[in-house]
């Protein structure tokens, strides 16, 4: 009697009455024909003994009837005689059922014991419970630093500066760094007193594609019961050098969703003037269910990183307005070179560079006649300065009667100011 169990991607099977174990990974069709790595082990006195390890093509039957030949010639002593033609055809069996079988069809008719209703979160709200979603934007802006501080956030389930997580261990798989680097952050955190000193993060450094090291990164993830990842960056989680092929993201979706836990996926934006976008094909924006666009003020040498964050799209849910953070570090005052703390705390989206433009118009007039001498503008001023059309200006300021008043007349134009400044509308 064989036993079979789901080991990352690919199976372990026992055949405990001949004391007999096959690890199977790294499975793949090739021309319709199923193959993967198999490693055949007899446990003598609970240590594994290794008959057989290579590259085994399980629907071939001349290559079946080959091995167990081989296997029953060499592997068959002192009243030990497994039936190595049954074990080889129920290796094929077994794993190419499995392989190639579909979902059952399920009947969904909105029953909330049936399925979870509400929208879960592993960090609100930017992260869906077992969803993956992209931040990008252009180098230098802390989008790692960022991740990193919702992922200690989420390992000791902390909420703070408007962030909200479910506690559970979280992976952070490297691509770009270091684990001294990364380290070095968690500590400048804990030393800034943004983060308990009980935080931590999961990490795994990886120099192939997710796809490539996909059998390894599952049972590390599923190991640890991991309620989400870290992935740092999707162009070397891709393992292209151009993520503009539809196939990259095709490749690589499908090597997350065997991870089957939530991800926070960090990478570029595309090139070029107009609308900014993911770097790389469409089909990286499509396949997320979730995409915030990184700005943000920062210079160099600067003590201060100032990371907005624009919701660009959603598939569940509503796009959510824009949020703003601010990271300070503080210097070492006997080493100029050297940080000692890194704080972080929101900070207004109206502040931050180009964050203001993903907040609704009101939003940004009133932002702007807060601003004006006075604190009064015309309807031509704000269109000039926000860079919004003037009728929708206008549009705004009328239709808003609880947050705008009118205040007279500048030359030809209404002037308009806040109804009142004191409240948070």
């Amino acid at each position: 009697m064989v036993k079979v169990e789901r080991k990352g991607v690919g199976y372990l099977l026992t055949w405990p009455d001949w004391a007999l174990r096959a690890k199977v990974s790294k499975l793949k069709e090739d021309k319709q024909h199923l193959k993967g790595d198999l490693a055949l082990h007899h446990i003598v006195n609970d240590e594994p003994m290794l008959l057989y390890h290579g590259t085994f093509n399980f629907s071939s039957q001349p290559a079946r009837k080959k091995i167990a030949k081989e296997l029953a010639s060499e592997f068959g002593y002192n009243g030990w005689e497994p039936n190595w033609n049954l074990v080889v055809e129920q290796l094929y069996k077994e794993v190419w059922q499995r392989e190639n079988q579909a979902e059952p069809l399920r009947i969904i008719t909105g029953d909330p014991d049936d399925y979870p209703i509400d929208l879960s979160y592993i960090v609100y709200p930017l992260v869906f419970e077992g969803q993956a979603t992209i931040i990008f934007g252009e180098g230098g802006l802390a989008k790692s630093w960022f991740a990193l501080y919702c992922a200690l956030l989420a390992s000791v389930g902390m909420s703070q500066n408007g962030i909200r997580t479910t506690q559970g261990p979280i992976v952070y798989i490297d691509w770009e760094t270091s684990q001294e680097e990364i380290n070095r952050r968690v500590w400048l955190f804990k030393q800034g007193g943004c983060i308990p000193s009980d935080a931590e993060v999961l990490y795994h450094r990886c120099y192939r594609s997710l796809a490539d090291d996909l059998e390894e990164i599952v049972e590390q993830v599923q190991g640890s019961n991991a309620r989400m990842v870290i992935i740092d960056s999707l162009l070397g989680a891709s393992g292209v050098d151009d993520l503009e092929k539809s196939q990259a993201a095709g490749k690589f979706f499908n090597a997350f969703r065997r991870l089957d836990c939530a991800g926070l996926l960090i990478t570029h934006t595309q090139k070029g003037e107009g609308k900014k976008s993911v770097f790389g094909s469409s089909f990286w924006t499509n396949q997320a269910r979730s995409v915030w666009q990184a700005t943000g003020n920062t210079d160099p040498g600067g003590d201060f990183i100032s990371l907005g964050l624009t919701h660009t799209k959603v598939n569940m849910g509503r796009r959510r307005m824009p949020l703003a953070y601010r990271m300070d570090f503080a210097k070492d005052p006997n080493d100029p070179d050297r940080d000692i703390e890194v704080r972080i705390k929101w900070e207004d989206p109206v502040t931050v560079e180009h964050t203001q433009e993903g907040l609704p118009h009101w939003m940004r007039i009133k932002a702007e006649i807060l601003e004006s001498t006075g604190s009064i503008s015309t309807v031509k001023r704000l269109s000039e300065s926000t860079g919004i059309p003037f009728d929708t200006v206008r549009m705004n300021l009328n239709r808003h009667k609880d947050k705008f008043v009118k205040r007279g007349q500048i030359g030809q134009d209404d002037a308009w100011g806040v109804a009142y400044q004191g409240a948070n509308q």
